[in-house]
């Protein structure tokens, strides 16, 4: 009884442990879209009914049961028959935030072929480590996009690439190796910059796909050896009939004097569940919408722009040196006015004599008072 009580007392502690320390971003708590599986529903720790084609299984629940920081090692606590072995289910995520509705996921576990699922099959006597399970890098081929299940209003879009700040038009379609014209068509982001907005004719095999307007949100964007890849999403009934669960993957690239469009199906990969659906090509931009120097604004009462000013070279002023030399002259000259003025009153007040009272002087005075001394002497 008490070893049951000790075994029950450590799966629950492992159970919470695993609750505790691996569960996922607090944005994905809800249900989502994703471009790879469609509708996918999150908890703290759980996706509930993940698509998977298994031999009498088309989804399955998978608990998060290991994350290391960037990864998350994810397992379907009901084991399948396979071949009359129970084998448990494993695969492994990395999640990258955009906005808050507005992610991007990569599958890290390679596809098993034989069942065409990207997932890691071991026996249920044995246990999978992150180390066996999450062994693909993070690339373009296996990143995919990933939304709330939201009104195309309410979602928080990014801009689009500064590639498609331009009009695009006289497209032509790439059908099975032939370039067919596709008129009165075009491929613009200049209406909006969280949008692109691509139209063609009748003449495209594209009409299939694509209606008159086809308006895509640009979720996200990557530029990788000059080949940039937008990852965009469509609420239109008519294409998200056709394409997977709306999402779209625009790979954008050059091809000597033409700019090319490759449009994906899901996203862009050449995996076997990534298809491409459209090739367009342009040798023409129409308008452009890339911020520019605003033009100086037009002269008064005339229709015309005022012509830029030239900027004035440096020259010397001779005027100013002019003024300078004659405002000094005439300071020195005030200076010297001064000191003659100054001069002539000294001079005239030290050639004044003081007066003098007429004293006669005899020797009889002198004797006098020479007297005078001797006898107050004695």
């Amino acid at each position: 009884m008490a070893l049951m009580i000790f075994i029950l007392h450590t799966f629950i502690g492992v159970t919470a442990i695993y609750a505790s320390s691996c569960q996922f971003p607090s944005d994905l708590r809800g249900v989502w879209i994703s471009s790879d599986k469609g509708f996918l529903r999150f908890s703290d720790s759980v996706i509930y009914d993940y698509p998977v084609i298994l031999p009498a299984v088309i989804s399955l629940d998978f608990h998060c049961v290991q994350n290391n920081g960037t990864h998350y090692l994810l397992k379907s606590p009901r084991d399948v028959d396979v071949f009359s072995i129970k084998v448990s289910v494993y695969f492994c995520l990395s999640f990258d935030r955009v906005k808050s509705d507005n992610y991007m996921y990569h599958v890290a576990t390679p596809l098993e072929k034989t069942v065409n699922e990207n997932i890691y099959a071991l026996s249920n006597q044995m246990n999978a480590s992150m180390d066996d399970v999450c062994t693909v890098p993070n690339t373009i081929d296996n990143m995919y996009s990933l939304i709330k299940n939201v009104s195309s209003e309410d979602i928080v879009s990014v801009d689009c690439p500064s590639v498609l700040k331009n009009s695009y038009v006289s497209l032509s379609a790439d059908e099975n190796g032939t370039e067919n014209a596709c008129i009165d068509s075009y491929v613009t982001g200049c209406a909006k910059n969280t949008q692109v907005a691509i139209s063609t004719s009748s003449s495209c095999q594209s009409n299939t796909y694509i209606p008159d307007v086809l308006l895509l949100h640009c979720l996200f964007h990557k530029t990788v050896n000059d080949i940039t890849y937008l990852y965009t999403w469509t609420d239109d009934a008519f294409s998200a009939s056709s394409i997977s669960h709306g999402f779209i993957c625009i790979e954008i690239s050059q091809e000597e004097s033409s700019t090319v469009f490759q449009l994906f199906n899901d996203t862009c990969s050449d995996v076997p569940h990534a298809s491409e659906f459209l090739k367009m090509k342009s040798k023409q931009i129409n308008e452009t919408c890339l911020p520019t120097t605003p033009a100086p604004p037009p002269g008064r009462g005339t229709g015309h722009t005022k012509p830029p000013r030239k900027k004035r070279e440096p020259t010397t002023n001779w005027a100013i040196y002019f003024a300078i030399v004659v405002f000094v002259i005439i300071i020195i000259g005030f200076i010297v006015i001064i000191i003659k003025f100054f001069r002539k009153e000294m001079c005239d007040f030290f050639k004044k004599k003081p007066s003098t009272q007429n004293q006669e002087v005899s020797f009889t005075n002198i004797a006098a008072n020479s007297t005078d001394t001797l006898d107050t002497e004695t």
